[in-house]
């Protein structure tokens, strides 16, 4: 079921559902279960792409989840701060690399002081906030004036993409786990790829450098997986 129809057919799910309460208990285990095989390579090209361009200074992730994107983190370790919502992952190794700098909070009140990081980065997170808005707000804020706000995101309802998840993660989810996956992502995926990329434009607080659709570089929402911006602090 394409993102479109499952949001349309489930759009009144709640956090109170079976299978919507079994993937939020499960969700590190599908962190990791996506990074698998080729599903797996094509994921980290977001994560390459985003760490290639990180500046050198102090750097915020948001959306730490299960910290795959530390993986790919050159810097200085003690510049790399994170912020996450749900405490499903907090006993994980990579919570525990970067212990004291990955916060516990909501990404619409980050505890930081204002201009305090040279880039936010966010990795495979905005599609599921629904109050982007806010979210957008504290980033301008935390950022430094010259600051750069990094993302990759799923090309969330586009062609291709809605194919390969036919394909590949609905059918695992649904067999491995039992869920049922189209509840789960009309819950968890508020926003398709032209859903976050209307609300960056509509916020005002950013001027769009470069997007880079991958992984077959054609400017296309529909041809490509993975979609990363480069976005300069207005």
């Amino acid at each position: 079921m394409f993102w479109s129809r499952a949001r349309a057919t489930y759009q009144d799910v709640s956090a109170d559902d079976e299978d919507v309460q079994k993937f939020l208990r499960l969700s590190n285990n599908f962190q990791t279960d996506i990074y698998q095989g080729l599903n797996g390579k094509i994921q980290d090209l977001g994560h390459q792409w985003v760490a290639q361009r990180t500046p050198a200074g102090k750097v915020l992730e948001i959306g730490f989840g299960a910290g795959r994107h530390s993986l790919f983190y050159a810097g200085r370790r003690e510049d790399y701060f994170a912020s996450e919502y749900s405490s499903v992952h907090a006993n994980t190794p990579r919570w525990k690399d970067v212990r004291g700098r990955v916060l516990r909070c909501d990404a619409r009140r980050l505890p930081f002081p204002a201009a305090s990081f040279q880039a936010v980065i966010s990795i495979y997170n905005l599609e599921h906030i629904a109050d982007l808005q806010s979210v957008f707000s504290e980033v301008h804020r935390v950022l430094a004036p010259a600051g750069t706000f990094l993302i990759a995101l799923p090309c969330e309802g586009g062609l291709l993409w809605n194919i390969g998840r036919e394909l590949t993660s609905r059918r695992m989810f649904m067999k491995k786990y039992g869920i049922n996956y189209d509840k789960v992502i009309a819950f968890e995926h508020v926003w398709d790829f032209r859903g976050v990329y209307r609300h960056i434009l509509e916020c005002g607080l950013f001027h769009i450098q470069t997007i880079r659709f991958l992984p077959l570089l054609l400017p296309f929402a529909d041809l490509n997986l993975i979609a990363c911006l480069d976005c300069s602090r207005i």
